[in-house]
């Protein structure tokens, strides 16, 4: 394991550091102490900054990218996906399709019933085809199921929830 590395945070000169190791330091009231990280909703590590008695609030994995890769208007990528790990050796620069392009090809991105935006369960659409199959009509499906006719068709056609059978 290579040794850990500190570097001046922008804007933070002698009052904190971030590590090659995704740690964070202060140096506030003359002592040397590492921050305690919380993570966001969106499950990214983020610290709390003071300067001057204002807080600014910043993703950790940023800062390590911008600490040691340099600054850039692209987006960091974790590369093995664990955005939790925010190691110097984990993260890179990409654009936001590639990023998206990484995250696709590595099942990072939530469907079905684990996207935030899924009205439906999986045994839902199980039953929506099922009755479609046995002869119950797509408008009647969006009554029983409150949902369009555009997204109960999908359903059916197999366009949305393609994993499910």
């Amino acid at each position: 394991m290579s040794k850990e590395l500190w570097r001046n945070i922008n804007g933070y000169k002698g009052m904190y550091q971030v590590s090659s190791f995704g740690r964070i330091r202060s140096y506030k009231y003359s002592k040397c102490r590492i921050l305690k990280q919380r993570i966001n909703q969106r499950g990214y590590k983020y610290i709390n900054l003071c300067n001057n008695g204002k807080y600014k609030s910043f993703k950790v994995h940023r800062l390590v990218a911008i600490a040691f890769i340099g600054n850039s208007k692209l987006t960091v990528n974790h590369k093995n996906g664990n955005k939790l790990n925010n190691t110097i050796n984990n993260l890179e620069y990409l654009t936001v399709l590639d990023n998206i392009k990484h995250a696709k090809l590595n099942n990072l991105i939530p469907t079905g019933e684990k996207s935030g935006g899924s009205k439906l369960k999986q045994r839902d659409v199980e039953l929506i085809r099922y009755k479609y199959s046995k002869g119950k009509s797509i408008k009647c499906l969006t009554k029983e199921f409150y949902m369009s006719k555009n997204a109960i068709s999908k359903i059916v056609q197999n366009i949305t929830w393609k994993k499910i059978n």
